[in-house]
């Protein structure tokens, strides 16, 4: 790097007097050449030491995910196993966490979270379309269900993924499209508790909104307060959009139900 390259980041504020080099991409601290470390193995990047130790922390707690790496263990176990983990132990389970790990899988994981708690969710359709146009008609209500629920699912995911990943990035998160994905994808066993009669929605949502906290803010590398304000921001849009939501549906619900 030339001498007019350097002496656009000013000077080093830990070393003054000495010219900076580079801009921590992390944080944006200037360095000079005492303070850049060369994180090669961990991100690529010139990196100040602060941010290359978190990093290597970050890395260290890296482990792996049992739905991903089987060697030889049923799917089902597997599935179990990384379920329990994801919903019992999401701090530890989002920290470890790989965001460049593999995509597919982590989608098959959500697909199949997804498929078991939509269709323990039948019956709670089929419900309330009875009271909504009667029993007559219940059956081709749920069976349209059926029909859109891919469609409806895959358009949730996505816009959900878009949303977080925007708003991760907004806050300074450094994480890229795959590792907010996957961070989501995993968030999605939370809708195995739609098997729940009658509570069974309402949990799977606050359920999910706090794993999708959990696992976006530890993919992106949020501390403490940063991670607090993303969950909150999240907790403020879902909670606009279930309000409105309500007031779109009152005039077509009947009295009384």
């Amino acid at each position: 790097m030339g001498p007019e390259e350097g002496a656009a980041y000013g000077v080093c504020p830990q070393h003054e007097g000495r010219p900076a080099i580079a801009a921590c991409p992390r944080c944006g601290r200037y360095l000079c050449a005492l303070c850049v470390s060369r994180g090669a193995e961990v991100s690529g990047q010139l990196l100040c030491r602060d941010c290359l130790g978190a990093l290597s922390t970050r890395n260290a707690l890296r482990r792996e995910v049992a739905w991903e790496n089987r060697r030889g263990t049923p799917y089902w176990r597997a599935f179990l196993a990384t379920w329990r983990d994801v919903v019992f132990a999401p701090r530890a389970f989002f920290a470890g966490l790989e965001p460049e790990g593999s995509l597919f899988k982590a989608l098959i994981f959500a697909a199949i979270c997804v498929a078991v708690g939509f269709l323990g969710s039948l019956w709670g359709i089929g419900e309330a379309a009875s009271a909504l146009v009667g029993p007559s008609a219940a059956a081709l209500v749920a069976a349209m269900a059926v029909g859109v629920a891919p469609l409806t699912y895959l358009l949730s995911f996505a816009a959900t993924v878009l949303f977080l990943h925007l708003l991760a990035r907004a806050l300074g998160g450094t994480s890229g499209w795959r590792g907010t994905t996957r961070a989501v994808a995993y968030g999605q066993a939370a809708a195995v508790a739609e098997v729940i009669p009658a509570i069974g929605g309402i949990l799977a949502l606050v359920v999910r909104l706090s794993l999708y906290g959990w696992g976006v803010s530890a993919v992106h590398g949020f501390a403490v307060k940063k991670a607090l304000a993303f969950y909150f921001v999240i907790v403020v849009v879902v909670a606009g959009f279930v309000y409105f939501g309500f007031r779109l549906l009152a005039p077509f619900v009947p009295a009384g139900v």
